[in-house]
């Protein structure tokens, strides 16, 4: 009986050990870690900070138009682009009236605010939104080739 009592401790004392040894030290606190910061998209060559740069064509390329907030009309609200870069019907949609009107096949927001862009003037119509320091090829879908206005975070709709 008395090596029985002495078999039996002698597993208490195993199991205890075992227990002991088998749930790492940390699992007892609670720890929290940070997610890993996302790395900032890179903004394309010549898009200086605090500007949103548009391009007539994908991937940012093309003569750069640029601005920094809010307007009414791409037709008439920034400077005009170089001569030969939004031709209706060739690197604009059919129906450009001037200017970037219905000309923009990519973008990058390379300022500190969230813009808004529509497809018809006056901030109407469809639209989608890109957050700071983001940018879109708009290359074949439905918005290349028809934005008309913008808008800077929740900013007036104004030229």
């Amino acid at each position: 009986m008395r090596l029985v009592k002495s078999f039996v401790g002698t597993i208490a004392v195993a199991a205890a050990l075992v227990v002991a040894f088998a749930v790492p030290s940390y699992a007892a606190t609670a720890t929290h870690t940070a997610a890993p910061a996302q790395a900032v998209p890179a903004a394309p060559t010549g898009c200086l900070s605090g500007f949103v740069c548009i391009y007539p064509k994908p991937a940012d390329q093309g003569h750069r138009g640029t601005f920094t907030g809010s307007n009414a009309s791409w037709g008439a609200d920034f400077s005009e682009p170089p001569a030969g870069t939004c031709v209706a019907g060739v690197t604009a949609a059919a129906d450009n009236r001037g200017g970037w009107n219905d000309c923009v096949s990519s973008l990058f927001n390379n300022t500190d605010f969230t813009f808004t862009f529509y497809i018809d003037d006056n901030c109407t119509g469809m639209s989608f939104t890109l957050t700071a320091h983001t940018g879109r090829n708009l290359d074949g879908g439905q918005f290349d080739d028809a934005l008309s206005s913008d808008r800077k975070g929740s900013t007036a709709c104004t030229g």
